[in-house]
């Protein structure tokens, strides 16, 4: 790591499309089998395990959605949905609660200028705001750090847009901040808590407080969870094949739709 005041570049690190490889996640657990739905949103109300020791869980119909009855059974189900993951909880242990964390961008045309991601040296609350370059010709500066009670609101808030900028012609003086392209935000699911928080009870897998960096990690977490899925599940099929495991996500562009999607996968 090369120190400079207020700043660092680590030599090596990579810049990744978070939304690409959430889908290539996706079409990775099709290709395995899996089957993905969405705007299927739970109703704790129906949702229970029964007595056989398999989970129901129901869809949730609503007027906005128009969404037709549809129950999934599982032997587990995984709670990974993010921002909403103590909702879901509903009356299973839950041991944290969901500080939603905004992170605002503001993103240039200035690809050249910079090579490497710049990075503050990190806090025990934030990484800092990093400076780096996208795949798609563009420089980004961002993100703020600010908790906030709502777990959808993404406006642009003016003041950090101008404090962004600020930030970025310290850092690199020569961009043109006539190159700007855009802003965009993103919300954390952020907890009282500072690690992940990934927990098991009754054949329900809950994994909570997992921010920025669980895309680092995802692979770590992901054989985490399958370690702790195996003995739940077991090689037995059941007689009315239903699923393996129920995996509750949070879909790409759920922004639009505000609606947990759930993924089952057989």
């Amino acid at each position: 790591m090369t120190n400079a005041p207020e700043r660092s570049i680590i030599p090596g690190e990579m810049v990744v499309d978070p939304w690409l490889f959430s889908i290539a996640l996706a079409v990775h657990a099709k290709q395995n089998g899996a089957t993905i739905f969405t705007q299927f949103e739970m109703d704790p109300a129906k949702s229970a395990m029964g007595e056989d020791g398999f989970w129901t869980i129901q869809r949730k119909q609503t007027d906005e959605t128009n969404t037709k009855s549809m129950a999934l059974r599982g032997k587990t189900v995984v709670n990974a949905t993010g921002l909403w993951t103590d909702l879901v909880q509903a009356d299973k242990p839950c041991h944290w609660t969901t500080q939603p964390r905004r992170g605002q961008y503001r993103i240039y045309s200035s690809n050249t200028l910079v090579t490497r991601p710049i990075q503050p040296v990190p806090s025990p609350q934030t990484k800092g705001i990093f400076v780096f370059s996208t795949l798609y010709d563009q420089l980004v500066v961002g993100p703020r750090a600010l908790d906030q009670p709502s777990r959808e609101d993404c406006s642009v808030n003016p003041s950090v847009s101008a404090a962004l900028e600020q930030h970025l012609l310290r850092i690199v003086p020569q961009v043109d901040p006539l190159s700007y392209r855009g802003d965009y935000v993103g919300i954390r699911p952020g907890t009282e808590h500072c690690d992940y928080q990934i927990s098991v009870s009754q054949k329900w897998i809950a994994c909570a407080s997992i921010r920025s960096t669980g895309l680092t990690a995802s692979l770590g977490i992901g054989r985490y969870v399958t370690q702790l899925l195996e003995p739940l599940v077991g090689s037995s099929h059941s007689p009315d094949n239903s699923n393996h495991a129920i995996a509750l996500s949070f879909p790409v562009g759920a922004r639009l739709s505000s609606t947990p999607g759930w993924y089952g996968a057989n």
